[in-house]
């Protein structure tokens, strides 16, 4: 019926139409030939269930692509989200330590002024000379601030206390001790510093007494604040 390149088609007796493999050049349309099952193309027949297994595979390729491109995007915006976010809070507790940070300097920087404005203030407020020979122990409040007290001890340590007696104010300031011989000549002398004695609280200040040494000059200087 028809000739083609390496094959013609072919109308065989019971009406059918196959392809039929013959060498070029000899035959021609019109020709009665012997149909070879061997040279004879077949219709290729679909395997459907290789058609679905490829299908199927396909579809699972398809879906684990989506999953994975919105995971990925959906990580990507979270992360970004969580960046934002912690490096606002960083932002706002670093403001936060920065305002303590402030506070506490400003807080600092009022109580040295105060101390400093305190040590500047310094006077006198006591000044007593005791004949401890004839009185081994004495005490006495200095206005409603401090309260000094002496005591000998065996006769050989003379023991001087000072006490915050006030209800709220501490006290800076500095104790003087002079010892005097019994002709009026200066025997030995001690200053102690005394920085913010609280409320309540006492310091003692002991001395160790010479021979002939009998009176003893006490002199404080500071303030309260």
């Amino acid at each position: 019926m028809e000739i083609r390149k390496g094959y013609c088609i072919i109308l065989t007796r019971d009406g059918r139409f196959l392809k039929q493999v013959i060498p070029p050049g000899v035959f021609e349309v019109g020709d009665e030939i012997t149909v070879s099952e061997e040279y004879v193309y077949k219709t290729k027949r679909i395997d459907i269930s290789r058609v679905k297994t490829l299908s199927l595979a396909a579809s699972i390729i398809i879906i684990l692509a989506t999953v994975s491109f919105f995971s990925f995007w959906y990580l990507k915006h979270y992360t970004a989200s969580r960046s934002a976010d912690a490096e606002s809070v960083g932002v706002y507790v670093a403001e936060e330590e920065a305002e303590v940070a402030d506070a506490d300097a400003d807080a600092e920087m009022i109580v040295e002024e105060k101390v400093t404005e305190a040590v500047e203030k310094r006077t006198i407020i006591f000044e007593e000379t005791y004949y401890f020979r004839e009185q081994e122990e004495a005490e006495e409040d200095i206005e409603d601030t401090l309260s000094i007290s002496y005591k000998i001890i065996d006769d050989i340590s003379l023991r001087i206390k000072l006490r915050n007696i006030s209800s709220a104010s501490k006290f800076d300031g500095t104790l003087t001790m002079v010892m005097y011989l019994s002709d009026g000549s200066e025997s030995q002398a001690e200053t102690v510093s005394i920085d913010e004695l609280e409320p309540g609280e006492v310091t003692e200040n002991p001395l160790f007494l010479k021979t002939e040494e009998v009176k003893l000059k006490v002199q404080i200087t500071g303030s309260t604040y």
